[in-house]
């Protein structure tokens, strides 16, 4: 944020609104999601070991869907009462700003936070790992290369990115070993209809 131009106390404010007001708000929901998890992953394992991957196909999909409405309604909710929150709950329009921006994180956070119990439930802790360095890696490049030039809108581009590229991952994974039957063709649709949602909105 230095790089960027700011003063140190202007660098400062602005990252503590992010990572103390913004992010939390995001975050909130995710408890729901964990606490399913923690539940669920045992379960997969116990399936994992039974040899009934009928069963574990079941509750991948079962968990997807379920996940979906949750989803779309918190990212409907940030996104349109971001500014609302940031006003009254920190009295800081900035995040609001930031609030509205996490959104579109929420339906990868959410989602990745359930695959991944269900992946480490199968026993592959291997793959998330490499997951999970992967996407922290494209986040550190972000802070390194995009930071100096955009700002803090450079941070929150890498978060986004990175939750992208971990849902893809993680269901390309779960493809790969059987548990999602999703073909390649409504895959790309899915991504691509996405990324022309993300183009089209202003941040």
């Amino acid at each position: 944020l230095r790089m960027y131009g700011l003063s140190p106390s202007e660098a400062l404010s602005l990252y503590g609104v992010f990572t103390g007001m913004a992010l939390p708000c995001i975050l909130f929901p995710s408890t729901v999601t964990s606490s399913a998890s923690v539940i669920l992953m045992p379960s997969v394992a116990e399936m994992q070991a039974l040899g009934h991957r009928r069963k574990i196909r079941y509750i991948t999909r079962t968990t997807c869907a379920a996940l979906y409405p949750s989803r779309i309604f918190m990212h409907t909710v940030f996104y349109f009462g971001g500014n609302f929150a940031g006003t009254i709950l920190f009295h800081n329009t900035d995040a609001g700003l930031y609030i509205r921006t996490l959104s579109f994180i929420c339906p990868f956070l959410y989602t990745n936070i359930a695959l991944t119990s269900i992946l480490n439930g199968l026993g592959k802790t291997g793959t998330t790992l490499v997951h999970s360095v992967l996407g922290i890696l494209l986040r550190i490049s972000f802070v390194i290369f995009a930071i100096p030039v955009l700002g803090i809108r450079g941070y929150l581009y890498g978060l986004l990115l990175s939750e992208i590229l971990l849902s893809l991952l993680h269901i390309y994974a779960l493809y790969h070993y059987g548990i999602l039957a999703i073909t390649h063709g409504n895959f790309i649709k899915f991504c691509v209809k996405y990324i022309t949602f993300l183009s089209t909105t202003t941040f």
